[in-house]
């Protein structure tokens, strides 16, 4: 996942996830060919991965930001921003922009979801919308998830409180 932001006027963000198969998934699907078979599944994925991700970034974020006085930076996390190939092939697909880790922003790149779902949480306890609509095409903010409290038990039986 990255985020694209201008730090200068606009504060506003632009989040691009690229969703993985999880290793084993991977793993499993490359079992019945040869390792040469294997690798160049694997880099075909690392670049395909790579070009999905600059390409968005030049047809969705770039346009975006085109009108504000903005460095170009590309912010990659999770478990891509720990292969140095996978950097290396963005940072050549993407001349001028700074392509850096969450890890080099000084968060953990393996905290991604914890930190997302931390966030969604916390506006969702306190009764705000976190959803972004012009990303994801929904019609309104709406508040994400719901808190539900731990039933409390009684002599006969549990008690809901809500």
């Amino acid at each position: 996942m990255f985020r694209a932001s201008c730090a200068e006027q606009d504060k506003s963000n632009i989040v691009i996830a690229v969703f993985t198969w999880p290793p084993a998934a991977f793993s499993a699907a490359c079992a019945s060919y040869s390792l040469q078979q294997q690798a160049s599944i694997t880099i075909f994925c690392a670049r395909y991965s790579t070009f999905c991700i600059a390409e968005a970034y030049k047809h969705f974020v770039k346009p975006h930001f085109a009108q504000q006085p903005c460095k170009d930076q590309l912010i990659v996390s999770g478990g891509g921003a720990h292969n140095k190939t996978l950097m290396s092939i963005l940072d050549n697909m993407l001349p001028g922009v700074m392509v850096c880790s969450q890890h080099d922003l000084g968060y953990s790149s393996d905290a991604k979801e914890a930190i997302a779902f931390a966030l969604m949480g916390n506006e969702t306890l306190h009764g705000r919308a976190s959803n972004v609509p012009r990303v994801t095409g929904a019609a309104c903010p709406v508040i994400l998830g719901n808190v539900t409290p731990c039933p409390i038990p009684t002599n006969f039986g549990v008690l809901n409180v809500l």
